[in-house]
């Protein structure tokens, strides 16, 4: 699929790279995110995707963060640690269902070989009734259904119905395209000897098709592939206009619908992170110097004012908010493994303390077990709290190595209301006030000394 990117002009102008297989969920979320205006490529991995954002070629990096059955995206999570120079501007949700469905072209071949002379110049098959009959008549020839890492732990328990049927069950291979996949399968068990010929009738303006077979292809079993139902119908001209029939009618298409919903009634909802690039931080020179001060205080750390200022990212997060969107997320790493690391479970603790919602993910994948916590704020007074967290997990004895890897304001809400903290607005003033007198006490201290020749 080419990327409309020009090596000459206007390099990655308005493109957005997305992660997942070309006609997936996540070019649907690109589409939703540019309300179907931008250009769009696909990326393999998150961190392909992150990588053509930073390097310029694209203007926006869509990344699946979360779904409700698979949960976090770790691989995506460890991009956002790893990558530096990018903003989270919004997330975007995406729903799906997966359908079983057989490729075209077997349908086709069996149409042609049991009524050949049916079939019509519309490409559709004339005397093959678009009804359940139909759908369930195709459903026994099933032999083999070709099923993704995704669709087996989505689908499950249908999938395990349709072994009982005696369907072999087949995975893909990591890293293929299931919708290629299955259209090559379904052209690879096609008669290679069959020939079809076609005849124009210049008095009625029909064409007639002949098809010729040597072997008995009407015996022949089908193939079938669990796709994404956006993906089975890329092509499809018309649904049926009875949506309660549940199946779809024959059209122009690479698939045909055999069944509908395997994973059960409900969408599978799928967020993603729509991520540009950041642009630099200016800082005052006074507060560089303030920071030189009273950074090493632990109750004032400069990265927490960075971001709990008026003019902060957290601010500007709830100041960004469109339609529906009422809460802010905010991601933060934390080391919870290596010499001299306090129990990742204190942090837990803290955030809870402040009254905040949040999720928690330990990633295995590295020696350090990064660990990211989605935090939730309801409202501004919030952020002073979320300040509180911050100053605590950036305490360098604990350990942690602490890094905010982004906040975004969001539509969705986390599971579990816990009580908003009642904050004391003057005991963080009186931190401050302590320290600096201390500061001043001791400078004063030590020049009264040096005075009197110490």
């Amino acid at each position: 699929m080419a990327d409309g990117f020009d090596r000459n002009t206007n390099r990655g102008k308005g493109l957005i790279a997305f992660t997942h297989e070309e006609h997936g969920l996540g070019a649907k979320a690109a589409q939703n995110y540019s309300n179907s205006t931008a250009r769009s490529t696909p990326r393999s991995t998150p961190a392909d995707t992150f990588t053509s954002l930073i390097s310029k070629h694209v203007d926006t990096a869509i990344v699946p963060i979360e779904n409700d059955i698979g949960g976090y995206n770790t691989n995506t999570l460890l991009s956002l640690i790893d990558f530096k120079g990018y903003e989270i501007k919004k997330d975007v949700s995406s729903q799906d269902r997966y359908v079983l469905a057989v490729p075209y072209a077997q349908v086709m071949e069996l149409s042609e070989s049991s009524f050949s002379s049916s079939f019509s110049k519309n490409l559709t098959v004339g005397n093959l009734p678009r009804d359940m009959q139909t759908q369930e008549a195709l459903r026994r020839r099933i032999s083999s259904v070709f099923v993704s890492s995704d669709a087996q732990s989505r689908c499950g328990p249908a999938l395990d119905g349709l072994r009982a049927e005696g369907m072999d069950i087949k995975p893909i291979p990591n890293g293929a395209d299931p919708y290629r996949f299955g259209v090559k399968t379904g052209f690879d068990s096609l008669d290679r000897d069959r020939i079809i010929e076609t005849h124009h009738s210049d008095a009625t303006g029909d064409n007639m098709r002949v098809s010729k077979m040597r072997g008995s292809n009407y015996t022949k079993s089908l193939n079938a592939v669990l796709l994404p139902f956006d993906q089975a119908t890329l092509g499809m001209r018309s649904l049926n206009a009875e949506e309660t029939s549940k199946h779809v009618s024959f059209g122009e298409s690479d698939y045909i619908i055999i069944e509908d919903r395997l994973e059960g009634e409900q969408d599978i909802n799928t967020r993603f992170l729509a991520v540009g690039r950041a642009k630099p931080n200016q800082i005052s020179l006074g507060r560089k110097i303030a920071y030189t001060l009273f950074g090493w205080t632990p109750y004032w750390r400069p990265e927490v004012a960075e971001y709990t200022k008026r003019s902060g990212p957290l601010h500007k997060a709830f100041n960004d908010r469109k339609g529906d969107e009422k809460n802010i997320r905010v991601l933060i790493k934390a080391s919870s493994a290596g010499r001299n690391v306090t129990d990742i479970s204190a942090l837990s603790r803290e955030i809870a303390k402040q009254g905040l919602n949040y999720s928690i993910v330990p990633i295995a994948d590295r020696p350090d077990v990064p660990t990211v916590f989605e935090v939730e704020l309801k409202s501004r007074k919030q952020i002073d709290y979320l300040g509180d967290v911050l100053e605590f997990a950036f305490r360098d004895h604990h350990g942690w190595k602490a890094k905010v890897l982004g906040m975004y304001p969001t539509s969705s809400a986390m599971i579990g209301n816990k009580p908003a903290k009642v904050h004391n607005p003057f005991i963080r003033p009186i931190y401050i006030t302590i320290a600096t007198g201390a500061i001043i006490y001791a400078v004063v201290e030590y020049v009264r000394f040096k005075m009197n020749g110490g």
